[in-house]
């Protein structure tokens, strides 16, 4: 299930723009749900079977397909607005990745990762956030981490915290919500 609050943020940034990309797009939900809404999104994602078989057929004909490297298949400044939902997580060098986007982004660069801070948070509970369970996590964040990364990529950033879990004597956000404004020359 898409997560409403990734809808509203993605819709919200990607209102009225000409070129947009969902980075790291799996099984297209994303761009079925914003090509619903008349917004014309396309996708990347790693040419896998297992990618290829879970994608929505709306979404299909709006996906490319590429092997994992860098540069990406895009000039500077291709895209308005480029969006990465639970992605760099799953990225092992972050920085490489932040650079690309960045290089191919006119505008906005908005993102979502899990929010780390639930771990300990729900520990006392014994409770582990299941999103951390997935083998392929090789980065975790806080809000304080991402800020840090983020800095030299952005000309301003907004990061906020959204899918709250609430337990008998604890709370704490599944998610970070990161929208970046992209600096351009």
């Amino acid at each position: 299930m898409l997560n409403p609050e990734v809808v509203s943020l993605a819709e919200t940034h990607i209102r009225n723009t000409d070129k947009d990309l969902d980075f790291g797009c799996g099984t297209g939900k994303l761009i079925t749900v914003l090509r619903s809404r008349g917004i014309d999104i396309q996708g990347l994602d790693l040419n896998t079977i297992e990618i290829e078989e879970a994608l929505q057929e709306p979404a299909r004909p709006h996906v490319t397909f590429y092997d994992g490297t860098l540069p990406l298949p895009f000039p500077d400044g291709y895209f308005d607005v480029v969006t990465a939902m639970e992605v760099l997580e799953h990225i092992e060098d972050a920085e490489a990745f932040l650079l690309e986007i960045r290089r191919i982004t006119k505008r906005v660069f908005i993102m979502t990762v899990p929010d780390a801070t639930g771990i300990p948070r729900s520990h006392s509970q014994g409770v582990i956030p299941w999103h951390f369970l997935e083998s392929t996590h090789v980065n975790f964040f806080t809000q304080k981490a991402l800020s840090v990364l983020l800095e030299p990529h952005r000309e301003s950033i907004q990061i906020n915290k959204f899918g709250f879990t609430i337990l008998p004597q604890t709370f704490f956000a599944n998610n970070l919500s990161c929208v970046c404004q992209i600096p351009r020359p």
